[in-house]
């Protein structure tokens, strides 16, 4: 089976309940839609919302803090890639390589950027205007490869 499938798909779409776990403050446990390592140095996470959806506070301060951590440790760097989705029907898949970025955070920076603007790492090669989770990731994966001090 290629390395890109879901070995396990029936198990994968199997819910996890989160209630009850009575953690300070209310706290609820999040998920994370993609999370790709690369030797334990390089690290991608990917975040989808649905249509107008906005990343909550609490989730947006946790991939946060992720990249200010990783900031600190030298030799590793960190991605978030934020991107929506135009899946109505939530029995049919999303398609992550195909959807558009819409934000980008990293441990570089720490900044919030749009793929399009002038000073974003990397300086995303887009098409209209637009790139997709696969054009951004592979885009990353050069960037790191001809940038980091480190193998990925």
């Amino acid at each position: 089976m290629a390395n890109d499938k879901i070995y396990d798909e029936p198990r994968a779409r199997q819910l996890h309940k989160i209630e009850g776990m009575g953690l300070m403050r209310n706290i609820v446990p999040t998920d994370i839609d993609l999370f790709t390592e690369y030797n334990g140095r390089l690290f991608i996470f990917g975040e989808g919302k649905y249509m107008n959806a906005e990343m909550s506070d609490a989730q947006r301060k946790a991939f946060e803090g992720l990249c200010n951590a990783i900031s600190e440790l030298p030799n590793h760097i960190m991605w978030v890639l934020s991107y929506r989705h135009e899946v109505h029907d939530v029995n049919e898949p999303v398609y992550v390589k195909d959807q558009y970025v819409t934000k980008v955070y990293n441990s570089i920076d720490l900044l919030w950027k749009k793929p399009t603007d002038s000073d974003v790492i990397p300086k995303f090669e887009t098409v209209d205007g637009k790139i997709t989770m696969q054009q951004a990731m592979k885009q990353i994966e050069k960037w790191c490869g001809d940038n980091c001090k480190f193998n990925i």
